[in-house]
């Protein structure tokens, strides 16, 4: 799925309106959890978070139960998402 340039900055916008809040530490329980609108993320949710509070797709590989992150985002699973994709890799 192409994003729009509009999708792309929205989601910007809103990660970078995010700034200050506190981390999320509910991503250490294998249950755990991710929400669009709270008040604390951890890493992978605050990306996943700012694609679908911008109108964009669902870059979880496993959008709801998986045995392996429980109903966490995971960094592995925005990379894996068939809606991403690699821009850079460091050497």
């Amino acid at each position: 799925m192409k994003t729009s340039s509009g999708v792309k900055s929205s989601a910007i916008n809103f990660a970078v309106s995010k700034i200050g809040l506190p981390y999320d530490y509910k991503w250490l329980t294998y249950i755990g959890g991710k929400e669009v609108y709270g008040s604390k993320y951890y890493c992978s949710e605050l990306i996943w978070a700012a694609y679908l509070a911008s109108g964009g797709p669902d870059i979880d590989q496993n959008p709801g139960w998986s045995w392996r992150y429980g109903y966490n985002v995971a960094p592995q699973e925005l990379a894996d998402d068939r809606d991403t994709y690699l821009m850079s890799q460091a050497s």
